[in-house]
């Protein structure tokens, strides 16, 4: 878990700069996963264009495998176009992102 935190704390550092909102708590969230809505980015464009690169998926784990609007976010009271740019990024012990490869993929299209 402290690998995973590390890594964690690797990837915000490489989305310094980026407009963001963190969906969610952190301190009730596990340092594995981030769902994150990126300001002016569409969730399911980054999807379909980086997901062999990343275990990454556009919503929430409660909604995974569907095209709609996640009702998890949805019920935590998140806007439409917020909700539309939420992404969730996943990693274990064992990870070798480079997450600054993400981050200028997500400052071209914005």
């Amino acid at each position: 878990m402290e690998t995973c935190k590390t890594i964690k704390k690797e990837f915000f550092k490489s989305i310094e700069g980026l407009k963001h909102q963190v969906n969610g708590e952190q301190k009730y969230c596990l340092p594995t996963t981030v769902n994150i809505s990126f300001d002016d980015a569409d969730a399911e464009g980054i999807f379909v264009t980086i997901k062999d690169n990343y275990a990454f998926s556009n919503g929430s784990a409660c909604n995974s495998g569907s095209h709609a609007p996640s009702y998890v976010l949805t019920a935590m009271g998140l806007s439409e176009s917020r909700i539309s740019e939420a992404v969730r990024i996943s990693w274990n012990h064992n990870t070798k992102a480079d997450f600054s490869a993400l981050a200028n993929y997500i400052r071209e299209i914005i």
